[in-house]
């Protein structure tokens, strides 16, 4: 299997992030509302993306996913390797992705709600 082919056929299925900048109760439906889809779907993205990934996944790995939002990759992911720390700056989200986890019984994981500031200086 070409996993690189796979992972490319899967971005292009993958929804385009959307940039939102409505009031707080509607991001928060948003956030809702994807979570509730990934979990109808029992996380079909992830578990394809996973499954394209399976030649080079191992067990012992630790993986670093950016953006998780609700756990769509993360949890098919974590149940393949080792530790997964999920990044995301969404407090919607997170909170939505440590019930799904809590839901999934997922606890080889590490969840970063925070992101760091840097400023450059000219």
């Amino acid at each position: 299997m070409n996993w690189r082919e796979a992972w490319k056929v899967m971005q292009k299925q993958r929804m385009r992030p959307l940039k939102i900048l409505y009031e707080r109760e509607f991001r928060a439906k948003f956030a809702e509302d994807y979570s509730e889809q990934a979990k109808y779907n029992n996380y079909e993205y992830g578990r394809k993306a996973t499954e394209a990934l399976s030649d080079v996944l191992d067990k012992d790995f630790e993986v670093l996913e950016i953006g998780s939002g609700p756990g769509t990759l993360t949890i098919p992911l974590a149940k393949k390797v080792k530790k997964i720390v999920a990044v995301e700056s969404s407090e919607t989200a997170v909170d939505y992705l440590k019930r799904n986890l809590k839901e999934s019984q997922i606890e080889n994981r590490e969840i970063k709600d925070q992101f760091m500031r840097v400023r450059i200086r000219d």
